[in-house]
């Protein structure tokens, strides 16, 4: 897996993108968001012990990026744009997706939010039998998981920031999102919660493309 080192620079390089991105600093694609938190949470992999378990929590690791992706495609399709800046301003103006617009909309918007609750649900050290984790790593790890979190608010509910009362929907997202998501841990199923997950992204992409523009 390389040196544990690398892997942390890497990871934390990353994440200091990611809220770069998220936070609006940078204005970019949320292709490249997405990507980045990805590489952040990955990045926790190195903590695991055995080989075996290793080559599993990888494997779900790969089928987890699928459902962000879908995840991502459904937020392009509702916004018609992969620009964060521009999410944030239809945000603004017509409000988050998973309030309003056409049915069909709202609902793809709300699986895509279930299908990242259970991508973000499922910890790395859930995999198997790991070692303890270093505590560059077990921060590491709990950033990736606020990133994920911060990152389903800015593409379906987060508007742009003019005054303290526009982070309120940004703060009650990530709060509310990462309570329903610790609650949701113990009945998950940690073997199936990959392939839940995309699967949930993906009927939401194909409600989204019927249902067109939120």
């Amino acid at each position: 897996m390389g040196s544990p080192r690398l892997t942390l620079a890497i990871g934390s390089a990353a994440a200091a993108g990611a809220i770069a991105m998220l936070s609006g600093r940078v204005d970019g694609s949320a292709l490249l968001a997405v990507l980045l938190v990805v590489v952040a949470r990955a990045a926790a992999l190195s903590v695991v012990a055995d080989s075996g378990v290793a080559a599993r929590a990888t494997g779900r690791d790969h089928t987890l990026t699928l459902a962000w992706i879908g995840i991502l495609a459904i937020a392009a399709t509702l916004a018609e744009t992969t620009g964060l800046a521009a999410m944030r301003e239809l945000h603004t103006t017509d409000g988050p997706a998973l309030a309003g617009g056409r049915p069909l909309a709202v609902v793809a918007a709300w699986l895509a939010v279930v299908a990242a609750l259970v991508a973000t649900g499922r910890s790395t050290r859930a995999s198997g039998p790991v070692s303890e984790a270093p505590t560059p790593f077990s921060r590491l790890e709990a950033l990736a998981w606020v990133l994920q979190l911060w990152l389903v608010v800015a593409l379906f509910i987060g508007p742009n920031v003019g005054a303290w009362r526009d982070a309120v929907p940004w703060a009650a997202g990530i709060v509310g999102l990462g309570a329903l998501g610790l609650l949701a841990r113990p009945w998950l199923r940690w073997e199936v919660v990959d392939r839940l997950a995309v699967a949930l992204a993906g009927a939401g992409l194909i409600l989204a493309s019927i249902g067109g523009p939120a």
